[in-house]
């Protein structure tokens, strides 16, 4: 849980410093649970979240959007505002649960989302 809570804090860093514009993805299994991040922001390209993702260890960039099979839930994270801003949305899958989840979006003051 604790490596799950900072892999989502690492992809947050990952976000403030450069990523984003809604058409990309990233994605990585820690402890046997997966985490998707889409990052949705008009300050940044596709090229841009796929260089973030690639620089996080064992992590998968993708053009599309995090696939909805086996998601237990999503936590909405915007950071910044207008044009400076830069929305995540974290997908969790099981085998973690949603009450997991929702507590590692409560602590990174998200908005839950059941699946």
């Amino acid at each position: 849980m604790k490596k799950l809570l900072l892999l989502i804090v690492a992809a947050a860093a990952a976000a403030m410093s450069g990523c984003g514009s809604g058409l990309g993805s990233c994605s990585a299994a820690q402890g046997g649970a997966m985490v998707c991040v889409e990052y949705q922001s008009t300050a940044f390209t596709p090229e841009l979240v796929r260089q973030s993702c690639s620089m996080q260890m064992g992590a998968t960039y993708s053009s599309g959007g995090c696939p909805g099979a086996n998601r237990v839930g999503r936590c909405t994270v915007t950071n910044g505002s207008g044009a400076a801003s830069i929305t995540q949305i974290q997908s969790y899958y099981a085998p973690i649960t949603a009450g997991d989840a929702m507590m590692i979006c409560t602590r990174i003051n998200g908005m839950w989302a059941s699946n």
